[in-house]
C-alpha cells in the first residue's frame, strides 16, 4: 500500500518541543460542560461532560495527559471513558496509555489508528519515556473505536460529532463539533499562530477541506495549539496557504531554484497573524508538492502497491543516467528535470528512434518490442501507461530481471463511471429510449421494456482490483448487493457483501442481476466467461464487459442474447477489436457497445503522468516502484 513520503515519525514526536515552553493555563469552561485548556509547550486539549462520562479531545503527553486528568478532576468525578485523538502525531497521542489506564477507550479516524499500530510509535514512546519511570510501563496504546467519516456522541444535552473530511494536515485528521454550543476543537487541522507544520500534509487539499469546515455553523474555534478563537480563524489559516501555493507556484513557473523561491516569498498576512515571516520548512514543502518531489494526492488516494523493485539498498545498485520518454513533450521533461535533476530524458518518437538509442538508457516509459529489447544493454526498468501489459510479455522480457510497471488503478474512476452509466441505461430504458427519440419522436414509453431500480439488486464484480473497487463503491451508493471474485486475498470493504475466490464463481453467477468483468487477460481469464457459464446466469442478467474482449467466449454471448439467455450486454471491450461493421452485435436491440475508451478521460491523463513521474523520482532515489507487474501472472 502506498504511504506519503515522510520525515521520521520520531521527529514528528517531538515538533512541539522546538515551540517555546510557557506551560498551560487554567481550563476555561466555553459552555456549561465544555472545556478548553490550552497548552503553549504540547497540543491543547478539551473535554465535554455528558450525563455519565466525559470524552476528552486529544491525549497529550504522558505526563502532560496526567496533568490533564487532574484538570478534568477539578471539573467533575465523572468517568473519563472516551479520548478522541484528532490525528497521530505524538503530543497528540503518546497519552493514551495514561487515559487507557484510566479506564478510556481511544478513539480515532481510520487512518488515524492505522498509524496507531506502527511499530515505530512504540519505539517513539520508549524514547520519549526513557527519563520518566513512572510512565515506561504503560507503552502505546492503540485505537480501540475507529470510524471513517462520521461518529457522533449525544445524551439528549450534549452532541458531539467527530468528522472527518480528508487529507489535510495528515491523512487522518478529524474534528470534533458541537453544533448547539456551536464550537470546533479542529485539532491541527487549523492553528492559531507558528504552529503549522507540513510534513505529511497535502497542502492544496488542506485549501478545499477548510473550506468544507467553514460550511459548518460555529462561533468559536478551539485550535490544537494555539489561542482559542472565533471562526474568522479558519479563513486566516485558509489564505496563509492560498497566499502561499500562489507565490511558490509563480516561482516554479520562473524557473526558480528552492533556494530562490525560499527567498522570494513575502506574505505579510502572516507576519501580521504570527509576528515572523513563513517557516522555510513551510514553503520548501510547499515547493515539493507543486514540483512532484512529493507523491501527489491524486495517487494516495488509490492506495497503490509498492514494489517489489530493486532500491539503493539492493547490492549492486547505482543511481541510473539516461531514461528515455516516447509520447512526452518538452514541457514534462522539464517537470521531469525537477524530480530527477542528474538524469539525461532522452526522447523517441517512432521504433527506429527507440532502436538507435535505447542501447545504454537504465530506464524507459513506453512499448518495447523484443527487437527493442535485444538492444538494450543496460535496461532496468519500463514503464507503460496503460494497464494491460500482454504485448510486453515475450519470453525474453519475461525472464529478465527488468522491472515492468504499468498503470493499473489510473483508469478505474473513469471505467467505473461508465459501468454506472451502461447499468442506468439498462435499468431505466436510456438506450431504447434515445433511439426512439432519433428514429421515431413521441412522448411516451417505448412498449414492453420494463423499467427496474438498482435499489436493492445485486452486483457481482469479476476483479476486484483498482477498477473493481471503484465500480463497488458507486454501486453500494445506489443501494446495491455487492458481491465479487478475485484470486487475491484482502480485506473486504464495508460495501462489499462477500468476497469468493475465482472457484466460487459458478456458485456466485446466478445469484447476480449485474455482472460486471474487470479481469485481465491471462492463461486463466481466456473465455473464461463460455456458454455454460451464461447458461448458469439469471435470464434478466445485464453482463458488462470493460476487461479484456477475449476473457469472454463472444460466439457463446451472442448465443445467449439471442436466445434471451441473458437480458443484454454493455461491452466497453470485445473480440477481435476493432469490432467490424457487419458483425452481429451491432445490429443487437439489448446490446450496447463503445470504442474501448472508458478509461479516456482528462482527469485519468494527468494520473497517468503524475505516476510516471513518481515513479521517475522514486528510481533515480532508489525506492520502490509503485505498480510493479507480476510478469509471469501477467498482471
Amino acid at each position: 500500500m502506498l504511504k506519503i513520503k515522510s520525515l521520521s515519525l520520531r521527529i514528528i514526536v517531538f515538533v512541539s518541543l522546538l515551540i517555546p515552553c510557557r506551560g498551560f493555563a487554567a481550563p476555561q469552561e466555553l459552555a456549561p460542560g465544555v472545556y478548553f485548556r490550552l497548552n503553549e509547550s504540547s497540543c491543547n486539549n478539551g473535554w465535554i461532560i455528558f450525563d455519565d462520562y466525559v470524552l476528552v479531545i486529544d491525549a497529550n503527553f504522558p505526563d502532560h495527559a496526567d496533568q490533564v486528568i487532574a484538570d478534568i478532576r477539578k471539573t467533575t468525578d465523572k468517568p473519563i471513558r472516551f479520548v478522541f485523538d484528532t490525528h497521530h502525531h505524538g503530543d497528540h497521542v503518546l497519552g493514551n496509555g495514561v487515559f487507557t489506564r484510566a479506564g478510556a477507550t481511544i478513539v480515532a479516524q481510520r487512518h488515524c489508528a492505522e498509524k496507531l499500530l506502527d511499530p515505530l510509535f512504540q519505539q517513539d514512546y520508549g524514547d520519549y519515556v526513557k527519563n520518566k519511570p513512572d510512565y515506561q510501563n504503560l507503552g502505546m496504546t492503540t485505537a480501540g473505536l475507529v470510524f471513517d467519516d462520521k461518529l457522533i456522541f449525544d445524551d439528549g444535552v450534549h452532541r458531539v460529532e467527530l468528522l472527518y473530511f480528508g487529507h489535510a494536515h495528515t491523512k487522518g485528521d478529524a474534528v470534533a463539533y458541537l453544533p448547539k454550543e456551536k464550537i470546533l476543537f479542529t485539532g491541527d487541522l487549523c492553528v492559531n499562530g507558528v504552529f503549522n507544520y507540513l510534513g505529511e500534509s497535502i497542502t492544496k487539499n488542506w485549501i478545499e477541506i477548510l473550506g468544507e469546515v467553514q460550511e459548518l455553523d460555529v462561533e468559536t474555534i478551539a485550535p490544537g495549539h494555539g489561542q482559542l478563537a472565533g471562526k474568522d480563524l479558519l479563513e486566516t489559516q485558509k489564505q496563509y496557504f492560498i497566499l502561499l501555493h500562489e507565490q511558490v507556484q509563480k516561482s516554479v513557473d520562473q524557473g526558480k531554484s528552492l533556494e530562490e523561491t525560499i527567498k522570494s516569498i513575502d506574505i505579510p498576512l502572516y507576519k501580521q497573524w504570527t509576528g515572523v515571516e513563513p517557516r522555510p520548512a513551510n514553503i520548501e514543502h510547499v515547493y515539493k508538492e507543486i514540483t512532484g518531489l512529493i507523491t501527489p494526492l491524486e495517487l494516495l488516494e488509490l492506495d497503490l502497491d509498492v514494489g517489489p523493485s530493486p532500491t539503493k539498498n539492493t547490492p549492486g545498485w547505482t543511481p541510473p543516467n539516461k531514461i528515455l520518454v516516447r509520447g512526452i513533450d518538452a514541457d514534462k521533461i522539464r517537470a521531469l528535470k525537477l524530480v530527477a535533476p542528474n538524469v539525461e530524458f532522452v526522447k523517441a518518437d517512432s521504433n527506429r528512434e527507440v532502436l538507435e538509442k535505447i542501447a545504454d538508457v537504465d530506464g524507459m516509459l513506453g512499448f518495447i518490442d523484443e527487437e527493442q529489447f535485444k538492444a538494450a544493454k543496460k535496461l532496468r526498468w519500463v514503464h507503460s501507461i496503460m494497464a494491460g501489459v500482454n504485448g510486453y510479455l515475450f519470453p525474453e522480457f519475461v525472464n529478465s530481471d527488468v522491472v515492468l510497471t504499468n498503470a493499473r488503478g489510473m483508469h478505474g474512476a473513469p471505467i467505473a463511471d461508465h459501468v454506472i452509466g451502461m447499468t442506468l441505461m439498462f435499468s431505466k430504458g436510456l438506450a431504447v429510449h434515445y433511439k426512439q427519440q432519433i428514429l421515431n419522436p413521441r412522448f411516451r414509453q417505448v412498449p414492453n421494456y420494463k423499467l427496474t431500480e438498482l435499489s436493492g439488486k445485486t452486483m457481482l464484480i469479476l476483479g476486484l482490483g483498482g477498477i473493481g473497487r471503484q465500480v463497488a463503491q458507486r454501486a453500494a451508493g445506489f443501494d446495491m448487493r455487492i458481491l465479487a471474485i478475485d484470486p487475491k486475498k484482502m480485506d473486504k470493504p464495508a460495501y462489499v457483501r462477500h468476497i469468493g475466490a475465482p472457484d466460487e464463481l459458478d456458485a456466485l453467477l446466478p445469484e447476480a442481476d449485474y455482472i460486471v468483468s474487470c479481469v485481465p487477460l491471462t492463461e486463466h481469464t481466456y473465455k473464461y466467461i463460455n456458454r455454460q457459464r451464461f447458461a448458469i446466469m439469471k435470464p434478466n442478467v445485464i453482463f458488462i464487459n470493460i476487461g479484456r474482449g477475449q476473457t469472454v467466449d463472444q460466439e457463446a454471448l451472442i448465443e445467449a442474447l439471442q436466445s434471451g439467455q441473458i437480458a443484454g450486454a454493455g461491452l466497453d471491450v470485445a473480440d477481435p477489436e476493432p469490432l467490424p461493421s457487419d458483425h452481429p452485435l451491432w445490429k443487437m436491440e439489448n446490446v450496447i457497445i463503445t470504442p474501448h475508451m472508458s478509461g479516456r478521460t482528462v482527469e485519468k491523463d494527468v494520473r497517468v503522468w503524475y505516476l510516471f513521474r513518481e515513479n521517475v523520482r522514486r528510481f533515480v532515489n532508489g525506492e520502490p516502484l509503485l505498480n510493479v507487474v507480476n510478469k509471469s501472472a501477467g498482471y
